[in-house]
Formats: structure tokens, sequence, C-alpha cells
């Protein structure tokens, strides 16, 4: 039993830790960013990605079956509640851990910006306007390409998994910061829950997966998918991940 407790408090304190050393140590969550988090990354993604379906989805499933039997058998006195509470306790400081590990200290890294050379300033609403008019141009431009149904709903042609790790390696040639290995993404079994969310993709910290919404407009699933691809680059702030995003569709 004393064993088990320095164990578990021991996990503990270095989740703390990592945190506080990301936070407050500098240049402690750069380094870890590129030279550790991609071992992780090429090790546990891909092992995840030896099974066509979403590890995490299954894990999810599981754990609140597990709950529940907990619950039920808190309610029967089959178990103590005193027990009950010590194993949420550890699998709370297992899961912090892992989400520490896989994602939280990357919150703390350098932007992408940064690490890409990027000047982050100010735009006016001629030059705002001006981008818009040549992006629509580009869209018309495109049309023709677009395959549609027979209601006139955009159709994929290619395999959107397989062409956005693709676009990422594309990207990874202009930005280096985005080489690397990338897994296939998963299509949710969940994608109607997703849905009533407004949910278009996840990223798992817990099994460096990027999950995304089969039930998703076409158009939408390209950059859906290389935006959740990005955080296993270690990108995690959203605006950035939408914008490599761009970038790898565009590349």
């Amino acid at each position: 039993m004393q064993k088990s407790r320095v164990f578990w408090g021991s996990l503990l304190l270095l989740t703390v830790g990592l945190n506080l050393a990301a936070r407050l140590v500098p240049g402690f969550a750069e380094w870890y960013a590129v030279q550790v988090y991609p071992i992780i990354v090429g090790t546990l993604a891909r092992l995840c990605s030896l099974v066509p379906f979403s590890v995490a989805e299954i894990l999810l499933c599981v754990l609140l079956l597990l709950l529940l039997a907990g619950i039920l058998l808190v309610l029967a006195r089959k178990l103590s509640v005193r027990k009950a509470a010590a194993v949420l306790a550890k699998a709370a400081v297992a899961l912090c851990l892992m989400f520490t590990l896989n994602c939280g200290i990357n919150y703390h890294r350098q932007t992408f910006s940064e690490r890409a050379g990027f000047e982050i300033q100010e735009s006016s609403v001629e030059e705002l306007t001006a981008l818009c008019e040549e992006l629509v141009e580009e869209l018309n431009a495109a049309a023709e390409d677009i395959q549609v149904d027979s209601e006139g709903y955009m159709m994929l042609k290619e395999d959107v998994e397989a062409e956005a790790v693709r676009a990422m390696q594309a990207a990874a040639e202009e930005y280096p910061e985005l080489a690397g290995y990338y897994p296939r993404a998963k299509k949710l079994l969940s994608s109607r829950l997703m849905s009533y969310q407004q949910l278009q993709g996840i990223y798992s910290p817990f099994t460096v997966e990027a999950n995304y919404n089969g039930d998703m407009p076409e158009q939408d699933k390209p950059s859906a998918i290389c935006h959740e691809l990005s955080h296993l680059k270690g990108f995690m702030r959203e605006d950035e991940a939408n914008f490599i995003a761009y970038l790898a569709c565009r590349a």
C-alpha cells in the first residue's frame, strides 16, 4: 500500500513539475516539442495506426462502461466508496500525465509563426478586401475541376485521408517544422454525435490520433483533417492549426 502511494504520488509530482517547467523554464517546452514529442508520435501514433478505427473512441467507450460498472458496484455495496475513489484518483493522475506529455507541454512552445519566420502585423481593410477578392478568383477558377453529385454537392475523388498526409508532407518541404511522420486520420464512428456538437475533428492526446467527423460536407474534410494532423507536430493552438491546414491544402 505504501509503495503504491509513493508511486502514484511521484507521478502526480512529475505531472505538476512538467507543467511548471513548461510555463516557467525558458526553452524547455520548445526543447520537449522538438526532441521528445516526435518520439512519442513515432511510437504511440504508429502503434495506434495499425488499426483502422479510432483507438481513443473505443477506449472512451470502455472507460464509460467501467465507470458505470463501478457506480453499480458501489450502489450494490460490493465496492467501497473509498476504493472506488482511490481508483478514480489513480486514473485521473495517469490521464493528466498522458495529457501533459502528449499535449499540455506543447501549448507553451514557440508558435508556428515564430518557428516559420512569419512577421505578424495588423492588416488594413483594403488588404483584407484584396485578399478576399483574390481568393474568390482562385475559387471560381478551380470550380470547373470540382466533381459534384446529382444534387450539386461536392464529391472528393481522392482518398482524403491519404491525400491529407501528402498535403502535410508537401507543406513540410517549405516549412521544415511540419516534417516527420504522419498517421492517417480516422473517421469517428460517433460522427453524428460530433455533428450535434458542431465539431469537425478532434486530436486525442491519449492515443496521439487525428480523428475527424465523417458526416461533414466533403469540402470541409481536407482542411479539418490537416488541422488535426498539425497537432501531431506539436502545434496545439487552434488558430495556428487552422493556418497550417490552409498552407497544407494549398500545397
